[in-house]
């Protein structure tokens, strides 16, 4: 029987031009084992202006709840974070940070 589920958002500009992220590119956004350094929205599909953008990631530390250990563990291949991942302790901090940044993607608590 379960008593309960603990999840995690992932949020992005409404104005992007794709319709979805798979786990995999999450890693590819998120992980520090990425080969890849920089992303671009465009290496997802995106299209137009999106194209070009790199993208930002933004993530509420565990002082906000269990979205950080969560997606660490369930769509990190390994459960570290890029170094340029931007870490905030509560998901206002991360929610101002995102109205400031066009590009960015963040993982919040649900």
């Amino acid at each position: 029987m379960a008593v309960g589920y603990i999840g995690a958002f992932v949020i992005a500009p409404r104005e992007l031009t794709i319709d979805q992220l798979t786990f995999e590119d999450l890693a590819r956004i998120f992980g520090a084992d990425s080969a890849v350094t920089n992303t671009r929205w465009g290496d997802f599909g995106a299209e137009g202006k999106w194209g070009s953008n790199p993208v930002t990631a933004h993530v509420t530390t565990p002082a906000e709840g269990l979205a950080y250990e969560i997606f660490r563990h369930r769509v990190l291949p390994t459960p570290k974070f890029k170094v340029l991942v931007k870490e905030y302790d509560s998901v206002e901090e991360a929610r101002n940070a995102m109205m400031k940044d066009d590009a960015g993607i963040a993982v919040v608590p649900w």
